[in-house]
């Protein structure tokens, strides 16, 4: 095999890795940020409540917190699905952030759960009321 053609595919494998490499670290970075950092790169924040009655368990939106949009289409109502969540550990509710896709900047994705458990947010940096988590936000 030519040299060329040697180097090309090192260089094509050296690009994939490192956009690998950075999608990992902005993930990681992401939940580490502050509530407040998280809400000012959002442009839609909501509050989701659990549909038990629903197969599979799914979030439907009742409240919008913060909407950039553009369209201001309406997400009440909405059903959100989400996986890894085991059905006897399934959260009250939740704070949802969402953010533009990578390659589509029209669409909005669920970028961050924060659930809500007997009206307490709890995770690895965060213990609030759900009124101090919106404050902490900025909302």
């Amino acid at each position: 095999m030519p040299k060329l053609a040697l180097l090309t595919i090192a260089a094509f494998v050296a690009v994939i890795a490192s956009i690998i490499i950075w999608f990992a670290i902005d993930d990681y970075r992401y939940f580490s940020l502050s509530p407040a950092a998280r809400a000012e790169r959002s442009p839609l924040i909501v509050y989701a409540v659990v549909n038990r009655d629903a197969l599979p368990t799914t979030f439907v939106i009742r409240e919008v917190w913060k909407d950039k949009r553009k369209s201001h289409s309406p997400v009440i109502g909405v059903q959100l699905w989400i996986s890894g969540v085991q059905s006897n550990q399934f959260p009250d509710a939740a704070v949802v952030f969402f953010e533009r896709k990578f390659f589509d900047s029209h669409h909005l994705v669920p970028r961050c759960y924060d659930f809500v458990k007997n009206g307490r947010i709890e995770d690895l940096t965060v213990s609030m009321t759900l009124e101090q988590y919106k404050k902490a936000c900025g909302l």
